[in-house]
């Protein structure tokens, strides 16, 4: 849609319009007499530009104003002031301005201001002030004085500068900018390994699967888990071990964000979980490799950075929209073409409306102290140009979205995207979303696996194995190895029945093994499958059930003989143990109660056997039932060892196992206080707590103690290399005495050093 040339116009001061208007040999006067500035700017508009006026004005630039229109054009003939400006500096068309003030002050310009007299100037807004006063570039305004007015434009650049498309219509058609490395061929590539990176991306969700991941007060996984994870991984992340907490451990905190941001984990109960039950396989490792890894990339912009402590905190990671500006350059590469960070750069800042760095870059955060902003340009095109390098050298190359390109140095000379990368990049174009996990038989799957099983119980997944498949197998087979060539899984009767245990049948293990080796199985294997399947659909849990124990294996023979107890279908378990449907325990009580015994009746509930043991000051349990109930036996087993008789011991060994620290015995003393009945004896709650280690341990030292005057001598001591590690504060803080300890082996190397500062030692330390 065409500008309003007259509103445009209507931006500038008249004295700019006057002085734009000489520069064309555009007459603006009226019998002698200057024209009224609603009068110019109408004479403007029909001359200004005209196509004779415009292809003159065209002639008239040289090659460094020319490339400068030619890369506007490029932009469809508008661009934001202050990204043109980067993009301009990083080609080399331009420079920064001096340092300090012009000599034509402008409202609305902060330090430098452009002025088209300085003919000679390669800085940017001199040449954009150039390109103005002969009609070919213009700006559009943005601040506003005090009113509500915006300010008049002068020669120096607005927010944004445009090429009319009164003016567009009659220049040359813009020119591609050429490649810098275009017939180029690197020493060295490097090339990503991105099916390892999945790979290591499932293992990550399988451990969630099999194992939680705890994650800690400040949302982090904890080190603990991190470490059992890391083990696991094909490609372990070698910055764990320095790394105090998960956001410090690059690849393990990208691997868990991914695995979060495609649904196939979720924080549930303070741990990571699988989405969906254990049996559920994400519909994600059933989709192709580049769908997988094109999931990655296009979650990739909205991830966290890791903390990095080392790092220049002027060196910014790229933010959401720069990452997203990333990706649309490499995506508009020339197939097969390497490119230069440089120019990377350049293409996706021409896409960004402002900085790419995390926070919107640093330089907005000088002003006002003095900085020129331009001193800033060089620095932020460096953190620029460092956070794409970081970019494709991390995940981009090793997603297996590019390839590095290396002459003799360490830093990439160019990169390029791979044929799969494109693929990836036409999948996020595509606006397709990842599938959430949904539940899978396995039926799907099977073409192009490479497994095989083998007579001595052995699964193995050869080559490049569906993601899908592996997670099946993991389902029922021990995993022995994994490796980037093949994983290594024994069957056992064990792991089938703990694949029976989440629904997964055995006549599913045989049919998906009979899929994906695409043959019948071992022959021993198939029977042994049978039998393991027979042995574990014996194994049956009742409820609605009660259990009935008597005193002694006489009673329950005598209830069983008696025809009354044979109506009420009473099934022996053991000489004194048997099963009683529940509908008819009221009617077995009744009957006992016809009998002169009283029964000791307790519910499902584990709490039911508080208050039914006796303990004395010898540690000796007695049960106040002479049968107790299942659940005080496994209650005291836990801290108490049989002594016969129905009777329990509390010995120092029974104790000691069950103790260790201070809350472990505490809790022991309230559990052994549920199950009493009165107060424990006060000798042994403190015998229990000697023999649990509840007192815990103690560390006796001699120190030497140094005291200063004041905090404020002792920090400043302590930031001195030749007494670093030998004093150790031991009260900081207001208010508080400047003590410190001397470490061991080292009270004359402080002294000596003390002398040396004119320290005066001696006196004892009040107490």
């Amino acid at each position: 849609m065409a500008e309003d040339l007259g509103a445009l116009l209507d931006a500038y001061q008249a004295s700019v319009l006057q002085s734009i208007a000489a520069t064309a040999d555009i007459d603006v006067s009226d019998r002698g007499r200057s024209l009224s500035k609603a009068a110019l700017i109408s004479r403007l508009r029909v001359e200004l530009f005209s196509e004779g006026r415009v292809r003159a004005a065209w002639r008239d630039l040289d090659e460094r104003e020319r490339a400068i229109v030619n890369r506007l054009l490029l932009h469809g003939g508008e661009a934001s002031t202050r990204a043109f400006k980067r993009e301009l500096y990083r080609a080399g068309l331009v420079t920064v301005a001096p340092s300090g003030f012009g000599d034509v002050y402008v409202a609305y310009a902060r330090g430098y201001t452009g002025h088209p007299k300085r003919t000679h100037s390669t800085a940017f807004e001199d040449v954009m002030a150039r390109l103005t006063q002969r009609g070919i570039v213009f700006s559009r305004p943005a601040n506003q004085n005090w009113s509500g007015t915006p300010y008049k434009l002068e020669f120096h650049p607005g927010v944004a500068v445009l090429v009319p498309e009164a003016v567009r219509r009659f220049l040359p058609e813009p020119e591609p900018i050429p490649l810098t490395l275009s017939d180029w061929e690197p020493r060295r590539v490097d090339a990503g390994a991105p099916d390892l990176f999945m790979r290591d991306l499932y293992l990550y969700w399988d451990y969630a699967r099999r194992a939680e991941a705890t994650v800690i007060q400040s949302g982090l996984v904890g080190k603990r888990w991190l470490r059992a994870i890391n083990d696991l991984l094909l490609a372990p992340d070698a910055a764990l071990e320095e790394a105090r907490r998960e956001d410090e451990a690059p690849r393990l905190f990208l691997l868990r964000q991914l695995a979060q941001g495609l649904g196939i984990l979720e924080l549930r109960d303070g741990a990571l979980r699988p989405s969906g039950d254990p049996a559920t396989i994400p519909a994600l490792w059933a989709m192709s490799p580049v769908v997988q890894r094109a999931a990655c990339v296009d979650l990739w912009p909205r991830l966290e950075e890791p903390r990095d402590a080392a790092h220049d905190e002027n060196l910014l990671p790229l933010a959401a929209d720069g990452k997203r500006a990333l990706l649309k350059a490499l995506a508009e590469v020339p197939a097969g073409q390497w490119l230069t960070p440089e120019e990377l750069l350049d293409r996706a800042a021409s896409v960004a409306d402002g900085s790419l760095l995390q926070g919107g870059g640093f330089a907005d955060s000088y002003y006002g102290y003095g900085i020129n902003e331009n001193m800033l340009l060089e620095r932020e095109s460096a953190a620029e140009l460092s956070a794409i390098i970081e970019s494709l050298r991390g995940f981009l190359l090793e997603i297996g979205l590019v390839e590095l390109g290396y002459d003799d140095d360490e830093r990439p000379r160019g990169a390029r995207v791979t044929a799969e990368g494109r693929a990836m990049l036409r999948q996020v174009e595509s606006g397709r979303g990842v599938a959430a996990p949904a539940a899978s038989s396995g039926s799907e799957i099977g073409d192009g696996a490479s497994v095989v099983v083998q007579p001595n119980f052995q699964v193995l997944a050869i080559g490049p194995v569906s993601l899908a498949t592996l997670a099946w197998l993991d389902l029922f087979a021990e995993r022995q190895r994994a490796g980037p060539a093949a994983f290594e899984y024994h069957l056992s009767r064990e792991s089938v029945y703990a694949a029976q245990q989440v629904g997964v049948s055995v006549g599913q293990i045989q049919a998906f093994l009979q899929r994906v080796a695409g043959s019948e199985l071992p022959q021993n294997v198939a029977r042994s499958l049978g039998e393991w399947a027979a042995h574990h659909e014996r194994i049956v849990f009742r409820d609605g059930v009660s259990l009935v124990q008597a005193a002694d294996a006489a009673l329950m023979e005598r209830l069983a003989q008696d025809p009354q107890f044979r109506r009420l279908d009473l099934r022996p378990l053991a000489p004194d143990v048997a099963l009683l449907r529940r509908d008819q325990q009221d009617a077995f009580v009744a009957a006992l109660l016809e009998r002169g015994l009283l029964p000791a009746v307790s519910d499902m509930r584990p709490e039911s056997a508080d208050n039914s043991v006796v303990v004395d000051a010898e540690g000796v349990v007695r049960t106040v039932h002479a049968v107790p109930s299942i659940y005080l036996r496994d209650r005291l087993a836990r801290f108490a060892e049989p002594a016969g008789d129905g009777r329990w011991r509390l010995t120092p060994r029974a104790i000691g196992r069950a103790g260790g620290s201070k809350g472990k015995v505490a809790r022991l003393l309230e559990e052994l206080g549920a199950l009493q009945r009165g107060d424990l004896p006060e000798e042994l709650v403190e015998s229990i707590r000697v023999w649990g280690g509840y007192y815990g341990s103690a560390a006796v030292e001699t120190l030497t103690l140094v005291e200063f005057s004041d905090h404020e001598t002792l920090t400043d001591l302590l930031t001195r290399p030749d007494l670093r590690g030998a004093l150790i504060p031991l009260s900081p803080g207001k208010g508080k005495r400047a003590l410190a300890a001397i470490a061991e082996g080292r009270r004359e190397q402080v002294e000596d050093v003390l002398q040396r500062l004119g320290v005066r030692i001696g006196g004892s330390i009040a107490r």
